[in-house]
C-alpha cells in the first residue's frame, strides 16, 4: 500500500522512469502531472498522492453497497485540473502511465 512517504519513495525506485529528470528539491523542476486513482465506486485525481489514496480509500469503503478491495492507479502527463476523456476508469490521456492496482485491506466485521 503507498499511503506513506516511505512506501512512495519504494514507488519511485520501482519506476525509476518516473523519477528521472525530476528535481524533488525544486519542485519548479518537476514535470507537470498528476496522479488519478479510479474503483468501481469513483474516481479522484490530485497532486499529493496520499491524500489522494486517502480519499478513494475512504470513499470505496464507505460505499456501503459493494465491497471494493481495489483502486487502479495512474501518472497522468499535466496539471490535475486538466480535463481529459475517460473509458472504464481509465484516463484517456497521451502518456498516461498504469502504476498500480492498490489492494484495500478487508474490513473486520
Amino acid at each position: 500500500m503507498i499511503d506513506t512517504p516511505e512506501n512512495l519513495a519504494r514507488l519511485f525506485t520501482l519506476y525509476p522512469g518516473i523519477e528521472a529528470g525530476w528535481d524533488f528539491g525544486d519542485p519548479e523542476k518537476c514535470p507537470k502531472t498528476h496522479w488519478f486513482l479510479s474503483s468501481e465506486r469513483g474516481w479522484n485525481s490530485g497532486t499529493d498522492l496520499i491524500k489522494e489514496i486517502g480519499i478513494r480509500r475512504r470513499e470505496d469503503r464507505d460505499s456501503g453497497i459493494f465491497v471494493i478491495t481495489s483502486a487502479t492507479l495512474w501518472l497522468v502527463p499535466g496539471e490535475a485540473d486538466r480535463e481529459y476523456h475517460l473509458n472504464q476508469g481509465t484516463p484517456q490521456v497521451e502518456g498516461a502511465v498504469f502504476i498500480s492496482q492498490l489492494h484495500w485491506p478487508k474490513r473486520r466485521k
